[in-house]
């Protein structure tokens, strides 16, 4: 006791002797579990390997490669729909123009421009419904691996903090701790935006075999000094509530593009193939990457070449056009019954001098006219007479063509019943020679009478 007093009145060197000189009268069998439990406490040290660094990049590729596909999801069906919008209002302005002058020239010519940005719309329409569902699928696709692999990356990165701690669960070059790795921030994006575009990927990032870009199936445990202490990948586990895993098994992460498995020997993990996924441009089924290769595969090749939101530059591209002299003869044989030779030819040449122009020109008297040509019918129901250019929907266009193809319709009508009105007026005031002769009285001369026939010298 003297010796136990005398050590306490000087520094303690141990905290366990300060707690056993506290706890002198604690009974000895609680205090063999306490140094049993901080004995054992202390051996408790992960074990597992760290993702290495080919690893880790393989899957951060994923996202730099197809990150511009929701901007192009976003991009082709922005332009698509517009340009269904633009051609199908120019195919009811060129109706309306071909309704409204009395020009044949222009008639014709905006006759076979209509047929054209009708073909057109419908073309671009197609393509549209062709486009929704790849483009949907493309985006939805890419953006939840990306977020998927950003959470991944980001959880491991911000868990082991800096490259002061010797256990990590991501390893940089040579097996290192990957604090200074730049190419991180590749896919660890805070937020993340995306600009529309129509350009398609190329060809280095996605093409007929898979992404060329990425790598195929990689062995990815580290086993470096520190690399190899990731509680998260800890190999073979007992049922031990200290431990993350508490089971043998094989585990798989990220839509299962990372597998773990800790039933051996010590832990693998495995980087699934993200490369060689498609065989002659589909991909094949047990990939993971599936469904955005084939997304993004579809929705490249939905062509936006013709697409324009411009009515007046679309008017010119048709004009310019090289099968618009073929749908010009076939329009003239069916409106004008001429027959195929030199007179359709020469009629056909001088509608595209007089009326749809040539090279630079091409379009520019026709779009002129819509500018300047007034209709009879206002759809706004006012009574002024709006410029065709001037009507600004599709409804109201429809409305004036509608107008238009009435009242043609009902000319023959209305010219019948004038006919017929005339016919009936002339029966009713029309009195042959002899009534008239009857109803001249006596006095007056037969000569003088505009209505009376001089038969002969003498006075009837």
């Amino acid at each position: 006791t003297p010796n136990l007093k005398r050590q306490s009145k000087s520094r303690p060197k141990m905290l366990l002797a300060l707690k056993v000189t506290s706890m002198q009268h604690v009974p000895l069998g609680f205090l063999v579990l306490i140094t049993a439990f901080c004995i054992q406490a202390q051996k408790t040290v992960a074990s597992g390997p760290a993702i290495a660094q080919t690893g880790w990049q393989a899957l951060c590729a994923i996202p730099t490669n197809v990150k511009t596909a929701p901007g192009l999801a976003i991009g082709k069906l922005t332009k698509l729909a517009r340009a269904r919008a633009t051609a199908s209002k120019l195919t009811l302005r060129l109706q309306v123009l071909e309704a409204a002058i009395s020009n044949n020239d222009t008639q014709r010519a905006a006759a076979v421009l209509a047929q054209l940005a009708a073909g057109i719309a419908t073309k671009t329409g197609s393509n549209l419904q062709t486009a929704i569902t790849p483009a949907i699928t493309a985006a939805a696709e890419t953006a939840d691996i990306t977020a998927r692999i950003s959470e991944y990356i980001n959880l491991l990165r911000s868990a082991q903090t800096t490259s002061a701690k010797t256990g990590y669960c991501l390893a940089g070059a040579a097996e290192n701790h990957a604090e200074a790795d730049a190419t991180l921030t590749s896919c660890s994006a805070v937020s993340v935006s995306y600009a529309p575009t129509t350009t398609n990927l190329p060809s280095t990032l996605i093409d007929n075999t898979g992404f060329p870009g990425l790598n195929n199936q990689i062995t990815a445990a580290a086993a470096g000094t520190g690399a190899n202490k990731c509680v998260l990948h800890e190999a073979q586990p007992s049922a031990n509530a200290g431990k993350f895993h508490q089971a043998r098994h094989t585990t798989r992460h990220l839509r299962q593009l990372l597998e773990h498995n800790n039933n051996g020997a010590s832990t693998t993990i495995t980087i699934k193939a993200l490369r060689d996924v498609a065989t002659a441009g589909k991909a094949r089924h047990d990939s993971v990457l599936a469904n955005l290769y084939d997304s993004l595969m579809a929705l490249n090749r939905v062509p936006t070449g013709q697409a324009s939101d411009d009515e007046e530059q679309l008017l010119k591209n048709i004009a310019a056009d090289p099968t618009v002299a073929a749908q010009l003869r076939s329009v003239l044989q069916r409106i004008e019954g001429l027959k195929p030779g030199a007179a359709l030819e020469a009629r056909a040449q001088q509608i595209v001098k007089n009326a749809i122009g040539e090279n630079d020109k091409a379009g520019n008297d026709i779009w002129n006219k819509i500018k300047d040509t007034p209709v009879a019918f206002n759809p706004k129901g006012d009574e002024t007479k709006p410029k065709i250019a001037d009507i600004e929907t599709e409804e109201h266009l429809v409305s004036v063509l509608s107008y238009y193809v009435s009242t043609k319709a009902s000319k023959p009508k209305q010219i019948e019943q004038k006919l017929k009105h005339l016919e009936e007026s002339l029966k009713a005031t029309t009195k042959t020679m002899e009534e008239i002769c009857k109803e001249i009285k006596e006095k007056v001369p037969c000569n003088e009478n505009p209505n009376c026939k001089f038969l002969r010298s003498e006075e009837l």
